[in-house]
């Protein structure tokens, strides 16, 4: 079974992704979403391979 793909924004988002999509489009959100999510990821990974130590250097 599938389960649908879901964006949950808090909502002190949703102001500041209303004002980017006026301007740049509903592209540039999803984008940026899935920039950051990258990102995070990476630096999820980075922090585990590195130890309890390299967690502070975020």
């Amino acid at each position: 079974m599938r389960m649908p793909v879901m964006a949950g924004a808090a909502f002190t988002a949703v102001t500041p992704m209303i004002l980017i999509a006026g301007e740049y489009g509903i592209q540039a959100v999803y984008g940026s979403m899935l920039a950051a999510a990258r990102v995070r990821a990476a630096r999820r990974l980075s922090v585990r391979a590195g130890g309890a130590s390299s967690s502070r250097r975020w």
